[in-house]
């Protein structure tokens, strides 16, 4: 026996699992929207083992149905019953209409229908006048069109000519950005989204886009959802123009400017003597490429505070890594022959990091990333929120050791920045003079030697 309470339930389960869906259908889609839900009224045995739960489940029902709101209707069917005689028993209820759903299912769900529905319309407003392949409104359908019988499965069926259209599919795409957005925030994304729609082809960098409140920052957060709605009017990237990426370096030894590939002698880079280049460096990777760096160690830093935080080093540079941004250290030709001390957060990311360096410089060696500084500092760790599954090709033994230790702990991490940092320097120390004795065998070997 299903309860008005367990009804309500259920409503609640279907619409939060299809919310971005149902909220970005067309009015007229919404207006032919049906929620069946069968309410498993007892058999006569069931009856008779439990009369008071029984007469209390119908009563219930009986009192829902005096005042029964616009939209909802609850069917009824007469029962023949051997022992009891005839009786009039609810059997199913059926939900017309989306507005009609949402205030069933009623708390925060219908609230946050409420506001996802008022922004996809609006959004809706936009593309429409824009897309090439929005599809023709669907027809109404007669309202029992999804009824089925008590003992048919209870499985929400697609309607025809519903949400087929490019702008209904882009809008159920975008749904939990769209939602999350404060009322601010929802309206400089419909500006901007309505000022690149009317303007496809004028590249601009994201702070010149003639919109208050939107900035690089801005930009960088919701660009994706941006992308997803002008494309259904515009396929392609976005006219806006991105800034190079850039690698932070910093020179941590005079003699790593000063000296040519021998070691010894002085010169320029365009003009600009050694001696008067800046230490710390932030370009693009073509910039730095061009650089004749000959350091005989490279630290590579997945967080940008440890690289600031190196002192002085005989012969080193300190690179930030940019975390999966890692990739982009290829492209520096001398750090190629440079040997090369990794060090990231100790968690599976940091792992997954390590792992996307190595299959570009595949002679990085790892410091502080195994069983025995994880263990060693368990007062610091803490819970990682969403860690990666993927495939790590690239690990040691030592630190795929790691990466099981840290799952079987229940996903947790260290993070570079708590490990004390005379223990780190240490471990540094310790790394670089066995990497750097050991690197000729380390640039030449098909894998990455374990610390």
């Amino acid at each position: 026996m299903r309860s008005l309470s367990d009804a309500r339930g259920l409503v609640r389960e279907r619409l939060k699992h299809n919310l971005h869906a149902w909220a970005a259908l067309t009015p007229i889609e919404a207006a032919a929207l049906t929620v069946h839900i069968a309410l498993q009224p007892p058999t006569e045995a069931q009856a008779r083992t439990d009369e008071a739960g029984a007469a209390a489940w119908a009563r219930e029902w009986a009192r829902f149905a005096e005042q029964l709101p616009d939209g909802i209707v609850l069917h009824w069917a007469i029962r023949n019953w051997h022992r009891l005689g005839a009786q009039r028993i609810p059997t199913a209820l059926d939900l017309n209409g989306r507005a009609v759903i949402g205030a069933f299912a009623g708390d925060s769900l219908q609230r946050s229908l409420k506001v996802l529905v008022e922004r996809d319309s609006a959004l809706r407003g936009l593309l429409d006048g824009f897309s090439s392949t929005a599809s023709a409104p669907a027809q109404a359908l007669p309202p029992g069109h999804e009824r089925r019988h008590n003992d048919q499965p209870e499985v929400d069926q697609p309607r025809p000519g519903a949400g087929d259209d490019s702008v209904t599919a882009a809008l159920r795409r975008v749904g939990s950005s769209v939602l999350a957005l404060g009322d601010d925030d929802f309206g400089r994304l419909r500006d901007v989204v309505a000022w690149l729609l009317e303007h496809p082809s004028e590249a601009l960098r994201p702070r010149q886009l003639p919109v208050r409140g939107v900035d690089t920052k801005w930009f960088g957060r919701h660009r994706g959802t941006v992308a997803k709605l002008v494309e259904v009017a515009h396929p392609g990237p976005l006219p806006i123009v991105d800034a190079d990426p850039r690698i932070r370096l910093r020179v941590l030894d005079d003699a790593v400017l000063h000296a040519d590939a021998s070691g010894t002698g002085t010169g320029t880079v365009d003009g600009l003597a050694f001696s008067m280049m800046p230490h710390d460096l932030a370009a693009p990777p073509a910039e730095l490429a061009r650089l004749p760096l000959h350091p005989s160690v490279a630290f590579v830093f997945e967080n940008l505070e440890s690289v600031l935080a190196m002192p002085d080093w005989p012969g080193a540079v300190a690179v930030h890594g940019g975390g999966y941004a890692v990739d982009l250290l290829e492209q520096l030709p001398w750090l190629h022959q440079t040997p090369i001390v990794y060090w990231g957060d100790l968690d599976s990311h940091g792992l997954a990091i390590l792992n996307r360096l190595r299959a570009h410089l595949p002679h990085a060696r790892s410091v502080l990333m195994d069983v025995d500084t994880l263990l060693a500092h368990r007062d610091l760790w803490v819970p990682e929120p969403a860690p990666s599954t993927a495939t790590l090709e690239h690990l040691t033994e030592a630190e795929r050791q790691a990466l099981h230790v840290l799952r079987d702990e229940g996903s947790v991490r260290l993070e570079q920045e708590r490990i004390p940092w005379n223990f780190a320097l240490e471990a540094l120390r310790a790394a670089v003079d066995e990497t750097v004795d050991a690197s000729s065998a380390v640039l030449k070997a098909s894998a990455p030697q374990t610390l």
